[in-house]
């Protein structure tokens, strides 16, 4: 029994391809081995390792697969070329007139690390972040090497001092009155009446004929003194 067999191209994968069906056809014991040193045992098995282990257009003419027309090629060539790189999200948002809100830093400018820092973002009373616990000092210098970009931390900028309170402002003094006063008209009506030249009832009335009630409405109405005064025998 002879079995003539021909094949269509000189590729090495059809006739390795012919081969395992050879081997499948007269029930060889033995696999057949190929380059990725797996045993294949059926022409399915086969066609699979082809299509692995050789470059994809001679296994697909090894195996009747037609090629794409220049058509379909030109069309894929097109839409490959026509790819825009996919842009940074980040920045289309800053583009869109989006805003980043910078990370929250401590007094030392260190922003919150999980490596290094106490979850939920807690500070301690001086305003740097609360340390984790259990974590070794080499791993804190190293992280805040990493975040601060090998600079030392920023120093604690302490808070502006508010300015001190303006001294009260008191007021002065009225100054003295000028002309007469009241004490003049006191001075004035008791000499008057030890003289014998005056009563008080005269000076009452006077001051009633000024329009006021008595004579001590004249300390309300000191521009009323003189007038009182050139009425007043002396």
């Amino acid at each position: 029994m002879q079995i003539h067999i021909d094949t269509t191209t000189d590729s090495d994968v059809e006739y390795r391809a012919a081969r395992a069906a050879l081997n499948e056809l007269l029930g060889e014991s033995l696999p057949v081995v190929y380059a990725d040193n797996t045993p294949k045992k059926s022409v399915l098995d086969d066609f699979r390792a082809v299509v692995q282990a050789e470059d994809d257009a001679e296994a697909a003419a090894a195996f009747g697969i037609p090629p794409a027309s220049p058509q379909v090629q030109a069309m894929v060539d097109e839409l490959a070329a026509g790819l825009q790189p996919v842009p940074d999200p980040a920045a289309q948002y800053i583009a869109l007139g989006g805003t980043v809100t910078p990370p929250e830093v401590d007094k030392h400018g260190l922003p919150w690390d999980v490596r290094i820092h106490a979850g939920g973002k807690t500070k301690n009373a001086d305003g740097s972040w609360r340390g984790k616990r259990g974590v070794s000092s080499d791993l804190v210098a190293s992280v805040t090497a990493e975040l601060t970009g090998g600079r030392a931390p920023a120093p604690a900028v302490a808070p502006p001092m508010a300015p001190p309170a303006p001294p009260p402002v008191t007021q002065a003094p009225p100054p003295p009155p000028s002309g007469p006063t009241f004490m003049d008209v006191t001075q004035a009506n008791m000499a008057a009446i030890q003289a014998g030249k005056w009563t008080a009832a005269q000076a009452v009335a006077l001051a009633q004929s000024l329009g006021l009630e008595s004579i001590a409405g004249l300390q309300g109405r000191p521009d009323l003194i003189p007038t009182y005064l050139e009425k007043v025998p002396a």
